[in-house]
């Protein structure tokens, strides 16, 4: 008689507290402050409301936290965008955020996965309280991006964000790429205000016509890859910048793959301006829901 073998049981997710759950996922930096949401009926799991913090939730279910944002800053909306846009994945990698201020790069790099961040800004008290006392996260404020030491950076960062405004993307990426291990890759916020060379965009911080941002992208992107570095991908920021501007995302490996394909840069420069415009003003209520 031949043998019949039964199929495995399937494993279920494991379970953990509610509370428990939305710390280690970034939303909260205490069981103590998420017991307060949950009690107030302010967390939904898989779409449905739980009110007892000890509630035992699978690992891998979907959290919503109605009326606060997931991350400390609108840049990790930003940046998630990206990293989804771009399909890259930071599970496991250490990151150097470059512009770190509030966090919001930083945050959204710890919840996706990120190993440690350094995160740097020349500001003083500026990162959350959250992060500040996350033992992932390595506190570099006060410190000019251009004076860090590649040696200091142990271990060394294979991933480089870069949120930096007064200092254009042509003077920040060879900084940046100079501390990133030879592999590394570059994800870069663009900010047109801090590029544009027309004065008087400058100093009213309006674009008025679509075509001011291609030139803008169109400059950029070239004064970058006459430095030697390739780009590989450019999206819009899913979220406007302050007063509106549109803001976009460069994606630079510092060792591009051989197979890859290049991007046509004046059709990546009209779709991705013909998408930005199409967005409305950044509002947190509009995103909150959206967390998983």
């Amino acid at each position: 008689m031949p043998k019949h073998n039964k199929p495995k049981p399937k494993t279920k997710p494991t379970k953990v507290k509610l509370a428990q759950l939305v710390v280690e996922r970034g939303h909260f930096s205490s069981q103590e402050e998420a017991a307060g949401w949950i009690m107030a009926g302010k967390v939904l799991v898989d779409g449905k409301r739980v009110d007892k913090p000890g509630t035992m939730v699978a690992a891998d279910a979907s959290v919503q936290i109605k009326g606060k944002m997931r991350y400390v800053g609108k840049g990790g909306y930003k940046l998630a965008g990206a990293l989804d846009d771009f399909g890259i994945s930071v599970e496991g990698k250490v990151a150097l955020d470059a512009g770190a201020s509030t966090g919001g790069f930083t945050h959204c790099l710890l919840t996706s996965g990120a190993a440690k961040v350094y995160a740097v800004d020349t500001g003083y008290g500026q990162l959350a309280g959250v992060l500040r006392a996350d033992p992932r996260v390595v506190n570099l404020e006060r410190t000019n991006i251009g004076e860090l030491n590649a040696a200091d950076l142990v271990p060394p960062p294979n991933l480089g964000t870069v949120d930096l405004s007064y200092l254009s993307l042509t003077v920040a990426i060879p900084i940046v790429a100079g501390l990133l291990t030879p592999d590394g890759e570059l994800v870069c916020l663009v900010k047109p205000l801090f590029e544009v060379e027309d004065t008087e965009i400058r100093r009213s911080g309006v674009f008025t016509h679509p075509d001011q941002y291609r030139q803008v992208l169109h400059d950029l992107i070239s004064k970058v890859e006459e430095k030697g570095y390739k780009v590989a991908g450019l999206v819009p920021s899913r979220y406007r910048g302050n007063k509106g501007t549109l803001e976009f995302f460069l994606h630079l490996p510092l060792q591009p793959k051989t197979n890859s394909v290049s991007i046509d840069i004046d059709e990546a420069i009209e779709k991705s301006v013909t998408e930005a415009l199409k967005l409305p003003p950044f509002a947190a209520q509009e995103v909150e829901d959206s967390w998983s």
